[in-house]
């Protein structure tokens, strides 16, 4: 599944209009009859905001597409290939983390909580922050599947990882809605994301068992 630049260019165009949109709509609803001369201005740095963390949002995106590797890694000790997220994304939580951890302590240390509700409203915004990181890298760092002449072994922190041979795979099909592959199995099924290192090496040893009886195998 290559990357689509253009499918992406729709995907932020669309949320900085309708960030944009949203900030028109606001303004409109308290000020409906200012919608000329100083009231644009007044939307201005909004409506910045809004465009700059959508171009953003893309860079990243682009910059994890960019990053990712063909080829999996190879395990020296049993020789199996293993697909996981880049140093991109492993990266991320802990940047972002940092970043914010820091930006929390500053503004504690130079205003510091005046008023209970103030504590408790901070604490509001660590929890905001740190809850989706946190689950972010458990998913990046936990997450992986390997590869071997045997099957395929899913490992994840979220639900119980087995092991399948090759023999017990029904189909793979790929869903556009959540960017993924879907491994079925007489087992369970696997959901490999489009962003993990070394999709070609899965892909290829899905080609050498395509053959065989019973195995479905449709690519995007």
């Amino acid at each position: 599944m290559a990357f689509d630049p253009i499918f992406m260019n729709h995907v932020i165009h669309g949320y900085a209009a309708s960030a944009t949109a949203y900030e028109l709509w606001s303004f409109c609803s308290v000020h409906p009859f200012r919608m000329v001369g100083t009231g644009l201005l007044d939307l201005l740095p909004s409506i910045i905001g809004s465009v700059l963390t959508g171009f953003l949002i893309y860079f990243f995106i682009v910059l994890v597409f960019s990053a990712r590797k063909n080829r999996a890694k190879v395990d020296k000790a049993s020789g199996v290939l293993v697909l996981e997220y880049g140093r991109v994304l492993k990266a991320f939580p802990v940047m972002m983390g940092a970043f914010l951890a820091g930006m929390t302590i500053f503004i504690t240390l130079q205003v510091g909580p005046q008023s209970n509700d103030d504590a408790v409203w901070m604490l509001v915004f660590v929890l905001a922050w740190s809850i989706p990181l946190a689950i972010f890298a458990i998913e990046v760092y936990g997450v992986k599947f390997e590869l071997s002449p045997d099957g395929i072994r899913k490992r994840s922190p979220w639900s119980n990882g087995f092991f399948a041979v090759w023999s017990e795979v029904e189909s793979v099909t790929f869903s556009g809605l959540w960017e993924w592959y879907i491994v079925q199995t007489s087992k369970g099924k696997m959901r490999l994301s489009v962003v993990l290192d070394g999709l070609d090496d899965f892909l290829d040893v899905l080609r050498q068992h395509a053959s065989q009886p019973g195995f479905a195998f449709r690519r995007p």
